[in-house]
């Protein structure tokens, strides 16, 4: 009877340590994830100010248009294989297009379907994907890119 009380007083301090350490956990994962974000932005940023941004798989659009019912938005993104599915608005091929290009393409084909929609396209990530670099380093290698 002694062992069970000795185990139940226990159980406190281990839930207790268990929530330390999550709380510990969860603000050592903040501070990247933070980071993470703001490189993001800062990529998109880059991207907006230059128009001939190529366009890459990954890149996340938000298209915005006015319909019927009311303000409608939905997130699209550039395929593997360069393809953008825009769902009842047909599909564009991103391959060797800048972002200026792609963004009059997107909204030309959105007020084809709905005239006076006001459509908008907003960046919001930039894709990323992986480029082998050779020569004239010291060792051929992965490297990430945007």
């Amino acid at each position: 009877m002694k062992r069970i009380r000795r185990s139940l007083a226990v159980i406190p301090l281990l839930f207790t340590i268990v929530g330390y350490l999550s709380s510990q956990e969860a603000a050592d994962t903040a501070e990247p994830t933070a980071a993470l974000a703001a490189d993001m932005q800062r990529r998109v940023m880059l991207a907006e100010s230059e128009p001939g941004y190529p366009i890459t798989p990954g890149d996340v659009f938000r298209l915005s248009y006015v319909s019927s019912l009311g303000t409608q938005s939905a997130t699209v993104t550039v395929e593997s294989n360069y393809t953008l599915n825009m769902g009842i608005f047909g599909n564009i091929d991103t391959r060797n297009q800048g972002l200026a290009e792609l963004r009059r393409r997107m909204e030309t084909s959105v007020t084809r379907a709905y005239p006076g929609s006001y459509p908008t396209v907003v960046l919001t990530r930039t894709g990323s994907f992986k480029v082998f670099v050779r020569g004239e380093v010291s060792a051929s290698y992965h490297a990430q890119a945007w």
